[in-house]
């Protein structure tokens, strides 16, 4: 068994990681999102070209 003291302090530390774990993994998610959408756009705009939201410069 932990001290209360002992507990209170692990609790903290370990919530801390989890937060930080947590904020990598949703910084990590919406790069990857940003990656699909930049994709996505990319082949709407070599499918259909003027047809895209953002402007896109495509090698053809």
């Amino acid at each position: 068994m932990f001290l209360s003291s002992d507990s209170a302090t692990t609790n903290g530390t370990s919530k801390g990681k989890l937060n930080f774990k947590t904020l990598t993994i949703l910084t990590q998610k919406r790069k990857l999102n940003r990656q699909i959408y930049d994709e996505k756009e990319r082949e709407i705009a070599r499918t259909h070209p003027g047809d895209s939201k953002r402007k896109t410069w495509v090698k053809i």
